[in-house]
């Protein structure tokens, strides 16, 4: 899940990159691993990404409108696994959980107010 994720961010947050030499090592480091033009690719994928993530994230959705958290009551791994991607993916607001997955948004507050 966290590689459809990403690519729907790193094209807005590589555009944020002031800094000519910064943004270039960061383009140059996600090249080096997924091919030459890849982020103005997922720029142009964003919805057929989108779809994918949204896919993905279906599962958890219907999990999380069950219970509290993943598991039960309290948060294990995988909540704070699954908080950190969608973390990622709405980073700055550059994209946002859909009215559809609204268990997910009380679920991602409830994680974030959450203290052993």
């Amino acid at each position: 899940m966290e590689c459809a994720t990403f690519k729907l961010v790193d094209p807005h947050y590589l555009d944020t990159i002031e800094d000519i030499c910064d943004r270039m090592h960061t383009v140059r480091h996600k090249e080096r691993r997924f091919g030459v033009g890849c982020v103005e690719d997922w720029r142009r994928r964003k919805t057929e990404l989108r779809l994918d993530a949204d896919r993905l994230l279906e599962r958890f959705e219907s999990l999380i409108a069950k219970r509290d958290f993943l598991f039960g009551d309290a948060p294990v791994y995988g909540d704070f696994a699954l908080f950190g991607i969608i973390g990622n993916m709405t980073y700055r607001g550059f994209n946002r959980l859909s009215k559809e997955q609204s268990a997910l948004k009380a679920w991602q507050a409830r994680l974030g107010a959450f203290r052993y």
